[in-house]
């Protein structure tokens, strides 16, 4: 044997030693495993569930600088001014088509919306489209569609109306923004022209550019009132849209009752101007929308910077 040659007390001893050593590894196995068991088991990061884009439509009343009443730049430092801190993601404007004033608000609001795209320019004998979107997130997939029709002997045939598309992303989230500005003015023939507008976007930008799960949105001044209930269904079964209801005490986008730039007591309220959205599969968990007014002092007797209110939205997802 392996100890038969060692006297039996050195035995002894060693196998004590032996002893010892074994269960001082036993011990310290059980500590290890003990603070094993004991380590906090850490809960994997918070993952955002959600979120929301803020959007702004607003029609300026920024007219070519061949009309000289209407204080186009002092009103342009006001618009300025009232946006300077604004949280909307996009803005989304129209009738921008005094190209001085547009370069005030633009020396103002560059620093917190560097992305800009629009208007498109004119040509001979024609003004900008007045169409101009601005943003605080990165525009994608810029396109522009030049409306074919305009109403024969009216402003608008001057100008190079039409419509914007830009794609942006938030939180992972697509979605596909139009900006437009339809023909003016009331009446049979007047919105035989607004349909054909319609279905211009519908099947020229929507239909070749929409995707599933990226929502789309069309904004701007549709001049089609949401009283006038036919014109307006119609408009959204072209588009394929939804509306909502419009939060707050203020109901109207174009009021001379209350709108100090052309006042009138006998004119009527009305809503021609929206923020209009296909979710495309996207759960929307709601949108709010409000009248939005802006009002700051840039003349003695006018704190009116328009003569169109302006309507937000936050959509949340």
């Amino acid at each position: 044997m392996l100890f038969a040659c060692l006297p039996d007390r050195l035995i002894y001893h060693l196998l004590s030693i032996v002893a010892a050593i074994l269960l001082s590894f036993a011990v310290l196995h059980a500590q290890v495993v003990s603070g094993i068991a004991n380590v906090p088991v850490l809960d994997s990061p918070d993952v955002a569930s959600g979120g929301s884009l803020k959007l702004l439509t607003w029609n300026l009343h920024l007219l070519p600088a061949v009309v000289i009443t209407k204080n186009q730049k002092e009103r342009a430092r006001g618009i300025a001014k009232v946006l300077s801190d604004s949280q909307y993601d996009v803005i989304v404007f129209q009738e921008a088509l005094h190209k001085r004033a547009r370069s005030i608000i633009w020396e103002e609001l560059s620093v917190n919306y560097p992305h800009q795209y629009g208007p498109r320019k004119g040509g001979f004998m024609k003004y900008s489209s007045g169409v101009w979107i601005i943003s605080k997130l990165q525009l994608q997939n810029k396109q522009y569609l030049g409306f074919s029709k305009c109403s024969r002997g009216t402003a608008d045939c001057r100008a190079r109306k039409g419509a914007l598309l830009v794609q942006v992303e938030k939180d992972g989230v697509k979605f596909q923004i139009i900006g437009t500005h339809l023909q003016s003015k009331e009446g049979v023939k007047y919105q035989d022209v607004r349909i054909s507008q319609l279905k211009e976007i519908q099947h020229l930008l929507i239909a070749k550019n929409k995707e599933e799960s990226v929502p789309f949105i069309v904004s701007g001044d549709l001049n089609i009132a949401m009283n006038m209930t036919i014109d307006y269904q119609h408009m959204l079964t072209i588009l394929d849209v939804e509306n909502g209801k419009i939060s707050g005490d203020y109901q109207f986008t174009a009021d001379r009752a209350t709108n100090d730039m052309y006042p009138s007591n006998e004119a009527k309220g009305k809503v021609l101007d929206y923020i209009l959205l296909n979710s495309m599969g996207v759960e929307i968990e709601e949108v709010k929308r409000a009248v939005k007014i802006f009002r700051t002092s840039w003349r003695e007797k006018n704190r009116d910077l328009s003569d169109h209110y302006a309507v937000e939205a936050e959509i949340v997802y």
